[in-house]
């Protein structure tokens, strides 16, 4: 299966105005989490398995339902994305996972296209009308999303 690399949203912060504008979004639909996770940070603002500062940094959870044509039961089917989305020092950096066996429903294709599709939105609320990094620039060309 093809699977996109999802940039790190450099530049973006997961603060209070930013976590509303999610959760008051029409991205999510089941669940919207708010926490914590702790790194171990580098004065460099990087983070690594040993060594550094343990550092404490918000982030949330939320699942996705899109709607996609299967190709293998001829009609729409509801797949289930389940996302995290972690704050850290130089920005934030977004997981997602598939709901399973559903998935095997779905052409790669269509599936690398609704993920890139969900993480594009997440990206234009986190960045709020700024100019997103250029790494984000180049990842939304290639699925011709616009900010």
């Amino acid at each position: 299966m093809t699977v996109p690399k999802w940039p790190a949203l450099r530049g973006t912060k997961l603060d209070t105005h930013s976590i509303k504008r999610l959760k008051d979004s029409e991205i999510w639909t089941t669940f919207f989490t708010i926490g914590t996770h702790i790194v171990n940070a580098y004065p460099n603002g990087g983070f690594g398995t040993w060594g550094g500062t343990p550092t404490e940094y918000p982030c949330v959870s939320f699942e996705v339902k899109s709607s996609l044509h299967s190709t293998a039961v001829n009609r729409k089917t509801p797949l289930y994305l389940i996302t995290w989305l972690g704050m850290y020092a130089k920005g934030c950096v977004w997981h997602a996972g598939w709901q399973y066996p559903h998935v095997l429903d779905f052409k790669p294709q269509e599936i690398a296209q609704s993920a890139a599709n969900t993480f594009l939105s997440v990206a234009e609320v986190l960045y709020d009308g700024d100019v997103p990094d250029a790494e984000v620039r180049r990842f939304a060309e290639r699925y011709d999303f616009r900010f």
